[in-house]
This record gives C-alpha cells, structure tokens and sequence, in this order.
C-alpha cells in the first residue's frame, strides 16, 4: 500500500455534524451498547429523534452545544458532544462515541481523542476539556486516561440495576495538552 493511501486513510477529519448526519447518530445512539456506557436514563426513539436534531441545529456560541463527526477517509468513525460549553470559563464537558457499527481499536478511540484535544484547544482557544466516565466503562477509561486525568471520583454516583456505581471525572487543560510529546498530538 502506497503512504499516501494510508495517511489517508489513518488521517481523522473532524467536521460539525449536518442534516446528513442524522441517520448515523439515530442508528448510534439507539444500538444498545451505546445506551448501556452513555445513557443513566432510558430515552424513547422520538425523545432520541429530537435530542440529535437539536445537536445539528445547535450552535456552539450561542447554545453552548456542539456536536463534531470524526470522519476517516469520508466515512464517519467517531462523535463527540461538547455538552456544556461554558465560553466565560473556556471549559466544556465532552462525550465521545466510537462508531458501535465498525470495529473499534483503542488506537482510533486514541487519536479521536486526540484530535478532539486538537479542535476544543486549538479551533474552539478552550482552557479544558472534560467528561465523566461510568466506572463499568474500562475501555472508555483507559482510552480517555491516555490523554486525559483522573480529576474526582464520584462514589457511588449512579445507580445501575441494583447496586450504585462510580463515576469517574476526567479532564485536561489547554497547557497539558500542549506539553504532551509530540507522539501524542
């Protein structure tokens, strides 16, 4: 295989979601594993139908919301939500889903994440990144933790079937980011 084949194919886009989009994040959003590691609550097919509506139309600066699509060779692999993004503080809370309809390896999850450090530090000039991770999402965790670190742990936070489960938060500051070995961006 030629390198420029491959760079292309390994080089992730990040792009803010469209009206074309919507089929993909409705089929993401509802496959059940996806519901299992994201969701704490159940939500309905029209309830979901509206939420990913709402993130298309949304715009980062005036609804504190974004949603990108990571793309690999024009084919979309990877989402991220900034769910809060506080523009006075330069802060947003992310949630990051890989495609559950394609392998995923822990080097995509990786250079998604690093990618989207990329974009939220150098596109949208925030301070910090952060997400909350359920304690029963490992491949998550140590995904996240290759770039991110450990801020609190919420004991006890969530309560799944019948027991309460940790929830872990998350995060990185611009400066950490860009103190990073070069291998990592």
């Amino acid at each position: 295989m030629k390198a420029d084949s491959l760079s292309h194919r390994t080089h992730i886009v990040a792009r803010r979601a469209t009206s074309r989009d919507k089929a993909v994040l409705q089929r993401w959003y509802t496959d059940p594993r996806t519901i299992e590691l994201m969701e704490d609550e159940p939500q309905s097919p029209a309830e979901l139908r509206r939420k990913i509506a709402d993130l298309v139309e949304c715009d980062p600066v005036r609804d504190g919301a974004c949603i990108l699509v990571f793309e690999i060779g024009g084919h979309p692999v990877a989402m991220a939500h900034f769910v809060r993004m506080n523009w006075t503080s330069r802060t947003a809370e992310i949630s990051v889903m890989l495609s559950p309809e394609e392998p995923g390896t822990p080097l995509r999850g990786y250079s998604v994440i690093c990618r989207l450090a990329q974009v939220a530090f150098n596109t949208f000039n925030l301070n910090k990144i952060y997400a909350f991770v359920y304690a029963h999402n490992l491949r998550s965790f140590r995904i996240l933790t290759r770039v991110m670190k450990v801020e609190a742990v919420l004991k006890g936070y969530l309560k799944r079937a019948d027991r309460f489960e940790d929830v872990y938060l998350i995060g990185i500051l611009a400066s950490e980011y860009r103190s990073l070995p070069s291998r990592h961006l």
